[in-house]
């Protein structure tokens, strides 16, 4: 029982969810165009083309949600940082993000507009995880 009322207080409505998604990727964006000219240039586009993309997020994120729209989303990213570990690097090729690189112990998102990337290993997850599942 108690790990069944722990389950659902770490569950996250879809809405919640993009909003804390959209937040911390702008956060990583903030970070990057402080440190890299062509991202700080290239950022008001960026942004816009997160905003649209991320918009587009929502339909999928409607696939693993429960029926009341919500996510168990420290369950899964539980899951998502064990097989990270062990998962040979691939391409995802997806048509509302861009490439995403993932294995070897990273998650690396292509930056619109730019060559750059957004990467993340398992510290950066747990962080996320933790940033997702805290209620404010």
């Amino acid at each position: 029982m108690k790990n069944l009322l722990k389950q659902i207080c770490n569950m996250v409505t879809t809405m919640q969810l993009t909003d804390k998604l959209r937040s911390y990727i702008f956060t990583q964006l903030d970070s990057m165009s402080k440190t890299s000219p062509m991202m700080g240039f290239v950022k008001p586009l960026v942004t816009r083309a997160l905003d649209k993309k991320l918009s587009k997020i929502t339909s999928i994120l409607d696939l693993i949600s429960d029926d009341n729209g919500n996510i168990d989303i420290e369950g899964i990213l539980s899951e998502i940082t064990e097989n990270l570990m062990t998962t040979q690097p691939f391409t995802f090729k997806a048509p509302y993000i861009g490439d995403i690189e993932i294995g070897g112990g990273t998650i690396g998102f292509s930056i619109p507009l730019t060559d750059k990337k957004l990467v993340f290993d398992t510290t950066d997850l747990e962080s996320f995880k933790e940033m997702l599942i805290t209620k404010e």
